[in-house]
């Protein structure tokens, strides 16, 4: 064997996976940037519409295609570069994500089926978890309830959170084929 050529697969692995995850940063922060310009209160078009969750879907799409560890310490750096874009305290960001990783991996042992249909329903069911993890998470360190007004505003942004996970589900998938990364649910099928 050729230890030279091995080491060599080794940085060529190691790279792809650093470039997963720096392209699903950028695919994170441009999702935010658009989450923040176009769902402001200032903007006309948009501005009565309840405004969807458009982070979610990178950090949903790792914790399902991705092995516990991988999944939660890309969660983690995902959370880690969002928290600069946002008036929520680092800490509650990252157990409210811990609570949604937590969640779709126990979802995803239960039931799963490739798919976009499959994603759109997890990041539905994702954005009542994540604003309800958070409420119990402020509740608990904050004092801090939510008002009957704030709760019934979680519906309706769960309704048009899966809208934006239809648009990210396709350039994530096109990330995984870039940087060569195979989903850990198609290595199940795979083996099975």
């Amino acid at each position: 064997r050729n230890p030279r050529g091995n080491r060599q697969e080794t940085m060529k692995e190691k790279g792809l996976a650093a470039s997963n995850i720096l392209l699903f940063l950028l695919l994170t922060h441009f999702a935010s940037i658009v989450q923040v310009s176009f769902f402001s209160p200032d903007q006309f078009l948009f501005k009565y519409l309840p405004t969807p969750f458009c982070w979610i879907s990178p950090v949903i799409f790792l914790s399902l295609y991705r092995n516990p560890l991988e999944g939660i310490l890309s969660v983690y750096i995902l959370i880690y570069s969002l928290a600069p874009l946002t008036v929520q305290s680092t800490g509650s960001m990252l157990l409210s994500s811990l609570v949604l990783f937590s969640c779709c991996q126990s979802l995803k042992t239960r039931f799963f089926w490739p798919g976009v249909r499959y994603f759109m329903i997890i990041n539905a069911l994702g954005a009542l978890i994540f604003q309800a993890s958070e409420a119990t998470v402020h509740f608990i360190f904050d004092d801090y309830t939510p008002t009957l007004g704030q709760v019934f505003s979680w519906f309706p942004r769960a309704l048009i959170t899966p809208v934006t996970a239809y648009i990210l589900y396709f350039p994530l998938n096109l990330i995984d084929r870039i940087t060569q990364k195979t989903p850990l649910t198609e290595l199940r099928q795979e083996r099975a």
